[in-house]
């Protein structure tokens, strides 16, 4: 038969409001000794509370929810594997929810999330567009929402988690440049995504910063998926678009893709051409080549989103918002030239 708070509190010789205290971190009335005991007597028992009883009398559920665009892209499962990492540590569980992209998959979540009454929600990027009425909705009623990599026009949230998306492409055009490549191709991002906007303005800057013209038929948009990359750099091959030296993807998925159109096409990286990525995904040190790749701890991207929202829901109702530089890390992708 299952433990329940009145053998707890037999146990203990406590009342079941003192059980009941300790169990939802409630210190008011309850001595550290008592505090203790009872604890000890849950270990000791196996005891495990009833959610939904917990629920009712401390108005919360205990769970919070991240929704992500691609649990198929590891930058996302390792985004949820950060976030899963300090929930757990905080005492939280967490829903995870996929929507493959689809705004309208999006609301759909949502509206099951505020039905199942999850505490908070942790919201990244989806492609097809990101504004949503639904999240603003959720910001007005001062229900606990942080964005991650996720751009509103013209809103302000208050907890928000970004990368220098723009500062880190350009850092790694200038990396190329230094390495003596002059022609570089671009896989950019979805169109509608706030972050591949970004990212692209990036590149366009780091080529003026050099003296380099920007050249639209070096550009080609892709979907953060190995499928674009793949396409967009047989494009670039099959045109020999200005003989490129080198091709930055926006992200790592996208770089690898175009590793294995040059491979397909009897090319090498980065013996023929370099190509360097976006996210540095740990995916990235292990495949061959590896890539190099500009990025910041996606692990560490999501702990922090996790740990504003748990800051909001202990009481703590300040703004913040936080903004992560990027890091290179260079591998074997990338050869330096002596004639771009």
């Amino acid at each position: 038969m299952a433990v329940t708070i009145k053998d707890i509190a037999k146990k203990c010789k406590v009342s079941i409001t003192t059980v009941s205290r300790t169990i939802n971190g409630v210190t008011e009335g309850v001595g550290e000794e008592t505090r203790n005991r009872v604890l000890k007597a849950i270990k000791d028992t196996g005891y495990r509370p009833n959610s939904i009883a917990r629920s009712m009398i401390t108005k919360k559920t205990y769970t919070v929810a991240l929704v992500i665009p691609d649990i198929c892209n590891p930058f996302w499962a390792e985004l949820a594997r950060g976030v899963g990492d300090a929930c757990a540590s905080g005492g939280y569980h967490l829903f995870l929810c996929n929507t493959d992209g689809s705004s309208k998959e999006e609301r759909e979540q949502v509206q099951f999330l505020r039905e199942s009454r999850v505490d908070g929600i942790i919201f990244t990027t989806q492609n097809e567009e990101e504004d949503n009425a639904d999240i603003k909705q959720f910001i007005r009623e001062k229900y606990p929402v942080v964005l991650v990599e996720r751009y509103i026009k013209d809103f302000k949230p208050p907890l928000l988690v970004t990368i220098n998306n723009r500062g880190g492409i350009k850092k790694l055009v200038d990396y190329l440049i230094c390495r003596g490549h002059k022609k570089i191709a671009y896989i950019g991002g979805p169109k509608l995504a706030a972050n591949a906007a970004m990212r692209l303005e990036g590149y366009r800057e780091g080529l003026a910063a050099n003296g380099i013209q920007y050249k639209a038929p070096l550009v080609s948009a892709g979907d953060y998926k190995l499928g674009s990359g793949y396409e967009a750099t047989v494009g670039f091959l099959r045109s020999q678009k200005d003989n490129f030296t080198a091709i930055i993807a926006a992200n790592d998925l996208m770089a690898i893709g175009a590793c294995g159109a040059i491979s397909d096409a009897g090319l090498s990286v980065p013996r023929d051409i370099s190509v360097a990525g976006f996210d540095n995904l740990p995916l990235s040190a292990m495949i061959r080549p590896h890539i190099t790749s500009m990025g910041v701890s996606i692990h560490q991207l999501g702990k922090m989103a996790a740990e504003l929202l748990l800051e909001r829901l202990s009481g703590v109702m300040e703004e913040r918002h936080i903004f992560m530089e990027c890091a290179l890390s260079e591998r074997n992708s990338v050869r330096g030239i002596k004639n771009g």
